[in-house]
Formats: structure tokens, C-alpha cells, sequence
């Protein structure tokens, strides 16, 4: 996101940037205007314009402090447009465990964003996963426990980041636990597999994980994807041997086989695994097994 800024020689602009991990902005000066600024100049201009984006909690006695948010609330709702038609909406929520959390929703308009905000800070504020938690809540929780554990890598948690906001919360996002039936999820799957189908994949991986915990919470009884049969793979083509590379590849063997050099002394049992695969067209890892047999006593 880029935001304009006016100071007493001119404007410029600013990128602002969201640091998922820590939930603060990032801003750097991307255009300077009319003339260079300092340095001190440049640190003054980019803090005025972060108390203009960051998100503030509510106030009490005109004190700002994040531990003024009772624990299951959340301090003022803020907006920002993103781009045209991209809204985000965000809010400070204090969980059970005193720690105060950003929480952000996305849609195409204020309204919309604000929302759909509006919905998950009282799924959360509920502190229990149910039946009736949208699945965007549960989605928020699902990846800070695995985070918590740390038993997952992070380019893991990022790839199943990805999946969330590209294929699973379009989908499914605003619906509830208990609406995610076994052909609603078969379908989508299923159709996404068609045309995506290391995408659908990762996304059965995903919604899997997630039912799990509503399990595991007593929100639902079982996990809907347990009964999904396999998704259909892409097949790729079937690239057979000509007779000319075969002969190419025998040769080479028969080479190697009579060529002196350093290394183990060789004998005629790689040419009679390559023969047998030939011949039969046996799975790699059973020819080797079923070629010594026949050097046997």
C-alpha cells in the first residue's frame, strides 16, 4: 500500500507495508518530492505517518494502553483501502492469555471488511470453538497453535498461509463449522482437483488440519475429510524407448563393463537388470532382486 504524505516543502509518498509476524507496519519513503530530505527530516516524517496507520486500542481516562482492553474485547476498528476494491479491516483483540493480538479481515468494501471483522472478534471473544464458529475464526486459530507448537516449518506455515487466502477461506470462509458437510467438501475438492490438482491437495491437507482441532474442541463429532476418497492426479505422458536408444544405452554398458579404471571391479549384473526392465517392464526397485536371482547356485 502506497499513502501520500504532505509536509511544508511538497508531498511524497510512502509504502506501508504489514509485518505479518509482529502485526506492526513497516513504511519506507519511496518518493521524496520536490527536494532530498535529511535524515532527521525522513525519521520525522515516517513516524508521523505510522501514528496515522497504526491501529490504536481504546482509550481510558485519555490513557492509550493496550492493557486497558479488557480480556475478550477488542479497541477501535480501523480501515485502510488497499487498492481499488480491497479493504482491510483491523482491530486489537486481548485473549484469554492477556496477550493483545491484531486481528484483520479483507473484503471489497469498508462495509463488508468491517463486517466481517465485526464477526470473528466475537467468534473469539466466545473463547470456545462450536458448531456455529466461522470457519475464518477457526482458520486464525488453527494457525496459531501450530505456530505455538512449533513443530511445523515455516515455509510450511507460510505455504499453508497461502492456501488459506488463495483457495480455502474463498471458498469456505464465511460459513459455519458445522456447514462443511462431506459432499459441500467433495464437490469443491473435486472440481478445484480438475483443474488444480496440487492446489486441491494442499488445500484437503489444510481443511483437514483444521477439522482436527473443531474435533478435538467437541465442535463437530468427526472430520468430514476422513471420508473424501483420493483426488485425481494429473497423469503425465508415458515416454517409452526407441530401438536406437536402447542400443545406445546398451553399448554404454558393455563400455563401462570392459573399461579399467579405479573404483569396484565390474561385472554383467547392471546389464542384466537393464535387460530384465526391457524385457518385462518391472518396477525398478523389485528388477534388482529378481536379476540376482538368476546368478544364484
Amino acid at each position: 500500500m502506497t499513502i501520500g504524505h504532505d509536509h511544508s516543502d511538497g508531498a511524497l509518498r510512502i509504502e506501508v507495508a504489514l509485518n505479518s509476524p509482529t502485526g506492526r507496519f513497516d513504511l519506507r519513503i519511496v518518493d521524496e518530492g520536490p527536494r532530498t530530505l535529511t535524515a532527521q527530516e525522513k525519521q520525522l516524517i515516517l513516524a508521523d505517518a505510522l501514528r496515522s496507520v497504526t491501529p490504536r486500542p481504546e482509550t481510558t481516562g485519555g490513557q492509550a494502553s493496550a492493557s486497558r482492553i479488557p480480556v475478550g474485547s477488542w479497541g477501535t476498528i480501523h480501515h485502510v483501502e488497499q487498492g481499488p476494491g480491497k479493504w482491510r479491516a483491523w482491530a486489537t483483540f486481548r485473549d484469554t492469555d492477556e496477550v493483545t493480538r491484531v486481528v484483520q479481515a479483507h473484503a471489497s468494501s469498508r462495509q463488508r471488511a468491517e463486517t466481517k471483522l465485526i464477526a470473528k472478534l466475537g467468534d473469539r471473544a466466545h473463547h470456545e470453538l462450536t458448531a456455529t464458529t466461522r470457519v475464518s475464526s477457526l482458520a486464525d486459530l488453527w494457525l496459531e497453535e501450530i505456530k505455538m507448537e512449533g513443530r511445523i516449518l515455516t515455509q510450511t506455515v507460510d505455504r499453508y498461509t497461502g492456501c488459506l487466502r488463495q483457495t480455502v477461506l474463498p471458498g469456505f470462509g464465511e460459513l459455519r463449522i458445522n456447514e462443511l458437510t462431506v459432499g459441500r467438501l467433495d464437490r469443491f475438492l473435486k472440481t478445484l482437483a480438475k483443474a488444480k490438482p496440487s492446489q486441491a491437495r494442499n488445500a484437503k491437507v489444510v481443511l483437514k488440519q483444521m477439522l482436527s482441532m473443531a474435533v478435538r474442541h467437541g465442535a463437530i463429532a468427526a472430520n468430514p475429510i476422513r471420508e473424501i476418497g483420493q483426488l485425481p492426479r494429473a497423469r503425465r505422458p508415458v515416454n517409452a524407448l526407441t530401438l536406437d536408444e536402447l542400443g545406445i544405452i546398451r553399448a554404454a554398458i558393455e563400455l563401462r563393463q570392459h573399461r579399467r579404471g579405479a573404483g569396484p571391479r565390474r561385472n554383467g549384473n547392471l546389464a542384466d537388470i537393464v535387460e530384465l526392465l526391457i524385457a518385462t517392464g518391472a518396477r525398478d526397485r523389485r528388477s534388482p532382486g529378481a536379476a540376482m536371482a538368476g546368478h544364484r547356485p
